[in-house]
């Protein structure tokens, strides 16, 4: 096995030994320095003045510290910048993205710019625009833990509460930064894994289930565990158990040092060991000289800082939001109580008229300024996939001709049972619309996506108002709150966007029983046979004039999925969470969710998440979920 001195000094610097430490007192410029010698001075002092902010996040113990420094170590490749090195050669282009990416002849072309290679090697992905938006430069991977595209910044600006999106350049400034990624770190609740020394599940969280840079990462945490934290005494009120942190570091590092090695084609599986350590020192060889370095054969610190480099791990040809994993079945259900609210009534799953009793109420002053204000609300999903011109979404979900025709009368069943949704995604964001349907006296059926934000990033939506039957300025059966919030466990615990997409389902409970009065649709599967049966898409949409007006939209269901559902029923931004239904049998089968975006079946036809047995008896528990 490949075990040299010079592996051991770098990775085993002596540890300062120093009496308990104060929320001040978890690191020290040197101690940053000690380990990673080659750190920003921005970058240190940040860490080093802004300790109470790890302290707030409960980042507090020598595991917890230490895995979040070797975190942070291995997105900034050691402290040295909080941006993506995008000043490729042409040749290294080649070598980091694929041809489907970059030609030969555009990596000549675009070479030494690092401007116009973030620009196009990030065109039209993860929300960013074509190459002339500049948004592939203005969302490239940056952060003391970093994410990239536009769509990621929004959602971990809505996370944490920072305008991301609005004001990319904050991930790249040492204090924010730092909030954002301690802000992360608590919201992704990683002190649990550091607290078991779990280092694939801590990479996880971080990185997503590839564990891209893990054994990065590894080399990294033994270094800063044998280099500050090994040998100071507990903190105060610090009780994770720290026996295995360190484990064998030296071998540690020569096993992870080895995978990355072989990882990187530099080596056979099994050709180390069985090579000794002779050959383990000819891969580190073939490894420098690969990379203009002097082919020592051990890890001295240039090797290091290259090995490490976030250029050698992370795969920009496939980034996606890391985000917690989930147990159990997507179609299963979860809740969330809005605080200062109470439940009202009683379930059912067959549609039932109610006794349409009406009144005359019109918004109010406030009403209508919040609603004038409010935008239609997109999924993550379609705008990570979707069309962008100046830097602006652009909704693609009128399909043909326009074929929605206004409904006038909202007091009709079923109608009346059609809600508008007004809520805001984060407390201080503006206001955002969505549609839903009743389905009980006191729930609304609709879109995963109008109650949370999908994903393990995502969060839940709060400051919710529904208003039955809306019909511009009219309101005739007033307006509830809600008291509790539902959705699939797939949408709000899947990895990636692209997973969620196919559990987009969520629904409300109300603090009223409006139903009685307006009725509610019944809920049944969408069968394999409905495959050519009308499809009927009634809702609010942000695009018509006058605002506030339901519309209807008919067609045919044209592919089904098993989770999905494609039809070219026109919809609009606001629409989202519509019913889905044929006919006069007023079953919601479907729920609208998306327009065109992507490929395949999602670049050709609007789409709904398809109600499955499965998903209709979560629906069924979450209409029987008893009520305090």
């Amino acid at each position: 096995m490949f075990r040299t001195a010079a592996l051991v000094a770098l990775l085993s610097a002596a540890a300062l030994v120093r009496g308990g430490a104060a929320a001040q007192d978890f690191v020290t410029g040197d101690e940053i320095r000690k380990v990673s010698p080659r750190a920003a001075a921005p970058l240190v002092e940040a860490l080093v003045q802004n300790q109470g902010m790890l302290d707030a996040h409960d980042i507090d113990s020598r595991l917890r510290l230490s895995h979040f420094l070797a975190q942070v170590m291995t997105e900034t490749g050691g402290l040295r910048r909080l941006d993506e090195n995008m000043n490729y050669s042409a040749r290294r282009l080649t070598q980091v993205f694929s041809r489907r990416t970059v030609t030969p002849a555009k990596a000549e072309a675009l070479g030494g710019q690092p401007e116009a290679i973030a620009n196009w090697v990030y065109r039209n992905r993860l929300g960013n625009g074509g190459p002339e938006t500049g948004d592939g430069w203005a969302y490239r991977g940056s952060g003391y833990i970093q994410l990239t595209g536009r769509t990621n910044y929004r959602l971990r600006g809505e996370e944490i509460g920072l305008p991301l999106e609005q004001q990319p350049d904050l991930a790249r400034q040492p204090g924010p930064g730092l909030e954002a990624a301690a802000a992360y770190w608590s919201a992704r609740q990683i002190n649990r894994p550091a607290d078991l020394n779990d280092r694939p599940g801590i990479r996880r969280l971080v990185n997503g289930p590839r564990m891209e840079g893990l054994d990065q990462a590894i080399l990294w945490h033994n270094r800063i565990w044998s280099g500050i934290y090994r040998d100071r005494p507990p903190f105060p009120d610090e009780t994770a158990a720290v026996e295995t942190a360190g484990i064998d570091e030296p071998l540690d590092a020569q096993q992870a040092l080895e995978r990355i090695l072989v990882d990187e084609g530099f080596a056979e599986a099994g050709a180390i060991e069985s090579g000794g350590e002779e050959a383990a020192a000819q891969a580190l060889r073939d490894y420098q000289e690969s990379r203009g370095l002097e082919p020592t054969g051990v890890l001295d610190e240039d090797t290091f800082y290259a090995i490490t480099d976030p250029e050698e791990w992370r795969n920009a040809e496939d980034t996606e939001m890391a985000a917690a994993p989930f147990s159990g079945e997507g179609d299963q259900g979860v809740g969330h109580d809005l605080a200062g609210t109470a439940p009202a009534a009683v379930p059912v799953l067959d549609p039932v008229t109610g006794s349409g009793e009406a009144g005359t109420e019109t918004l109010d002053i406030g009403e209508q300024t919040d609603f004038a204000a409010a935008g239609g609300t997109y999924s993550a999903y379609e705008t990570a996939e979707g069309r962008y011109e100046g830097g602006s979404f652009i909704p693609f979900t009128v399909i043909g001709d326009d074929d929605r025709v206004a409904v006038l009368d909202t007091t009709a069943f079923p109608s009346r049972a059609i809600v508008q949704i007004l809520f805001r995604k984060r407390a201080g964001l503006g206001q955002s619309l969505c549609t839903g349907a009743m389905i009980a006296p006191d729930m609304v059926l609709t879109a995963g996506h109008c109650v949370h934000g999908g994903t393990a990033m995502g969060s839940w939506y709060a400051d919710f108002e529904v208003f039955p039957g809306r019909n511009t300025g009219s309101k005739p059966f007033g307006a509830c709150k809600a008291t509790r919030l539902y959705a699939l466990r797939g949408w709000t615990a899947s990895f990636f966007v692209s997973d969620s997409r196919l559990y987009d389902l969520g629904a409300i409970r109300l603090d009223c029983d409006i139903g009685q009065r307006t009725g509610w649709f019944g809920v049944a599967a969408l069968p394999d046979a409905a495959f050519g049966q009308p499809s009927t898409v009634q809702g609010y949409a942000a695009d018509k004039a006058p605002p506030g007006r339901q519309w209807v939209s008919l067609d045919q269901f044209r592919v089904l999925e098993s989770d999905k559902a494609f039809y070219e029923n026109d919809t609009f931004g606001g629409t989202s969470g519509s019913p889905v239904y044929t006919g006069e049998d007023y079953r919601i089968t479907c729920v609208h969710t998306n327009g065109l975006h992507g490929s395949g079946n999602w670049s050709r036809f609007n789409a709904c998440t398809r109600i499955t047995p499965p998903r209709l008896a979560t629906i069924a528990g979450w209409l029987e979920e008893p009520q305090p």
